[in-house]
């Protein structure tokens, strides 16, 4: 159950105005929800190929153990803000440039 309460005034009374409800149904979809990401997270993870996701704005969130010996970075240091061209644009040896452009081009087309 949830409560949600606030103090209000009527009639120059201080009150206790609270909602309750129950939060079981809620709660079973976040448990879902989370065991669905965990198992997508174990799959991306544990592909064969480099494998690298970002959000929106193409910071990296997450990497497999195959992105990290091709782009030379660990996640942990990837994950820290850097945006996907820069980390595999140095590790290709040339500027991330055109690979910036192929990521917005992916992002427009919502891939």
């Amino acid at each position: 159950m949830d409560v949600y309460s606030c103090p209000i005034v009527n009639a120059g009374q201080r009150l206790l105005f609270s909602i309750i409800f129950d939060a079981t149904e809620r709660e079973q979809y976040r448990e879902k929800l989370y065991l669905e990401k965990e198992i997508l997270k174990t799959t991306l993870l544990s592909i064969g190929d480099g494998m690298v996701t970002t959000d929106k704005e193409g910071r990296i969130t997450a990497m497999n153990m195959v992105a990290e010996t091709i782009t030379g970075w660990k996640q942990e240091e990837a994950r820290g803000g850097r945006f996907f061209h820069e980390v595999l644009g140095w590790s290709m040896k040339k500027p991330g440039k055109r690979l910036r452009i192929r990521w917005q081009e992916c992002c427009r087309q919502e891939r």
